[in-house]
């Protein structure tokens, strides 16, 4: 009995140890799945950190492509519309350009149209007018039949018209009307072009001696004087410059002039007569210079 009872104590001593160590294992396996439980834990936080960051950066660098491409698509449309701009201010000064030549060939039309008009006018100022204002006309806009149409009507009128001007201006000295003779003789020289005759210069400075225009009778008779007059009209035009040089203050000069034509037409029965008159305006410059001198 004693012994079964022993036997018993030892069954339950080895039960309470298995117990115990039953217990323990219980105890460790616990610590180890609160462990694999909280290091699951970490890496489900862990992945969803990364996964949460992966999303942020992959939505930053969507916005971001998005707003490179937004960017780069606005300095396209830009660059479109300067050019389109830059396109409707080139045809709009093209526009304008058209209109302006336009209204410039318009222009210029009307007023040839009215020129030949008053070229086929009857003589006189206007029609003097019109010749000069047709030699000096811009034809840039001008047809080429416009053109011909005028330059040869103006020629064939500044001929005659040039013809009648100067025959004017003769008979108007012979009349010794020397102001409609100086009228003609300008109209003349507007139409004769380069190379006038050589007598318009002589007719011009006698009428213009005549108004006492002495000033501006020095130029056409010296102009005269430059050509190969004859000694007859070469005598007339030396004495009439001398007395508009007289006139205007310069016997020094006038002195040289007569001086001058004096040996240029020595076989003229006038050459004395200038030899006289130069001593004599020699004489009066000299007296003049020493009644000035102190």
């Amino acid at each position: 009995m004693e012994k079964d009872m022993q036997e018993l104590r030892r069954e339950v001593q080895e039960t309470r140890n298995l117990v115990v160590k039953s217990d323990a294992l219980i105890k460790a396996m616990q610590a180890d799945l609160r462990t694999a439980t909280e290091k699951l834990r970490q890496g489900d936080r862990q992945r969803t950190l990364s996964s949460v960051t992966a999303y942020f950066l992959f939505a930053a660098l969507a916005v971001l492509g998005a707003y490179l491409s937004a960017r780069g698509e606005l300095r396209l449309k830009a660059g479109e519309l300067e050019r389109a701009r830059a396109e409707a201010v080139e045809a709009r000064e093209a526009l304008d350009e058209m209109k302006a030549e336009k209204a410039a060939a318009a222009q210029e039309s009307t007023h040839a149209v009215e020129l030949y008009e008053r070229m086929n006018g009857p003589a006189g100022d206007k029609r003097t007018k019109a010749l000069t204002e047709v030699a000096q006309l811009k034809e840039t806009h001008l047809s080429a039949f416009e053109q011909k149409v005028l330059r040869e009507r103006a020629a064939t009128l500044s001929a005659t018209a040039s013809a009648e001007a100067l025959e004017e201006g003769r008979s108007a000295l012979f009349r010794r009307d020397n102001r409609a003779a100086n009228e003609a003789l300008t109209r003349y020289f507007a139409l004769a072009g380069p190379k006038p005759e050589e007598v318009a210069y002589l007719y011009q400075g006698q009428a213009r001696v005549g108004l006492k225009e002495f000033a501006g009778a020095v130029e056409p008779l010296q102009l005269f004087l430059r050509g190969s007059p004859p000694a007859r009209l070469g005598d007339q035009a030396t004495f009439l410059l001398a007395d508009a040089l007289v006139e205007t203050g310069d016997k020094a000069r006038a002195a040289t002039v007569l001086r001058t034509n004096a040996d240029r037409y020595y076989t003229s029965p006038m050459a004395g007569a200038m030899r006289l008159r130069a001593r004599k305006l020699e004489q009066e410059a000299r007296e003049g210079a020493a009644a000035v001198t102190p």
